[in-house]
């Protein structure tokens, strides 16, 4: 036979406070807090955070669809290191399609690499308004992390989007951001003012560049960092 347990030792429960729950999740494995939503309302609020407190984007999938509003208040965290839009061509079923198709390739051989360029455009701003739209609805956000491998093929289209747009959205509350970006995107930052950022992490990669290449990019970066020596408490920098 099953017992119910005292009113009085599920009152005492409910009483414990949200930051007192918050700080008892900080022990636990993550997959277990993510488990806890069912012990009361307070670990409802600590098991949701857990769950969407952090978002990697790293390619293009379920993850890319829009964020439910209401779980962006829970994200703290945002990694992406941006995909590669591999969109392959797919014949028109549509009257008249397939012809003007056939039509384009006969006499004009590079039809398909245009059609190609177009679908990867209209992907590229699919997600770019896709994750932009995300973030948007993610108030708590501090923790912003941009990556880059110089040895793989990327869209510039993407860095562009996800650096200065990106950072002008959570720049009131950014208190830590790391960024590996192509160096030539850097020139944007000084234009960006991070009020409360206090931890900076920057891989320069200056490999292949000119002397004079290199000066610009420090140029702009001295700038940068100069706007930040208000609130910077940690500063690490990478070649």
């Amino acid at each position: 036979m099953i017992q119910k347990r005292p009113s009085w030792v599920l009152s005492g429960w409910e009483r414990i406070s949200y930051d007192v729950w918050l700080h008892i999740s900080i022990f636990l494995p993550r997959n277990v807090v993510e488990n806890l939503y069912g012990v009361n309302s307070s670990f409802l609020k600590v098991s949701t955070a857990a769950r969407y407190g952090v978002l990697t984007l790293s390619k293009h999938d379920k993850l890319m669809k829009r964020l439910d509003p209401s779980k962006g208040v829970f994200v703290h965290e945002v990694n992406i290191d941006p995909w590669v839009v591999q969109p392959s061509l797919k014949p028109s079923f549509k009257q008249g399609g397939s012809l003007c198709a056939l039509i384009g390739r006969i006499f004009d051989p590079p039809f398909d690499n245009r059609q190609l360029e177009q679908r990867v455009q209209k992907q590229l701003r699919k997600d770019i308004r896709r994750v932009i739209d995300d973030i948007i609805v993610m108030p708590n956000l501090y923790r912003y992390s941009l990556g880059w491998k110089d040895d793989q093929a990327y869209h510039p289209e993407l860095y562009r989007a996800f650096l200065a747009p990106v950072l002008s959205c959570i720049k009131d509350n950014l208190r830590s951001l790391s960024l590996n970006v192509p160096p030539e995107l850097l020139h944007t930052l000084p234009s960006i003012y991070l009020p409360r950022l206090e931890s900076l992490s920057v891989d320069l990669c200056t490999k292949e560049k000119s002397e004079e290449e290199i000066d610009r990019i420090f140029d702009s970066f001295v700038v940068f960092v100069d706007n930040l020596l208000g609130s910077l408490e940690s500063l690490s920098l990478t070649d």
